[in-house]
């Protein structure tokens, strides 16, 4: 975290941070049990990631326009908040239906 000036960028990077976590605890609890109630509740997560995701990246594109001198920053948490989807689209590949 002492990588983000900015706060908005830490918050950012720490929502990312979590639901990487929990896509991965999910994940693991779909993988291990065979229950239907963990599949729905991670393929909720992940339904609501897309949206939570698709705002903060329009926040934080917005924050990157107005604070221009900190491209680096603002690009490298925007990384960081994208690569969570590839990690959502392949756990639910792995989901067993």
């Amino acid at each position: 975290m002492l990588l983000f000036k900015h706060r908005w960028n830490r918050i950012c990077v720490r929502i990312a941070i979590w639901f990487f976590v929990i896509f991965t605890i999910l994940m693991l609890l779909c993988l291990i049990k065979d229950n239907n109630v963990f599949q729905i509740v991670f393929l909720a997560v992940v339904i609501l990631y897309f949206p939570i995701t698709l705002g903060i990246f329009f926040f934080l594109f917005l924050n990157t326009l107005t604070n221009i001198r900190d491209i680096q920053e603002h690009f490298m948490t925007l990384l960081l908040v994208l690569l969570n989807f590839p990690f959502g689209v392949l756990y639910v590949t792995f989901l067993p239906f």
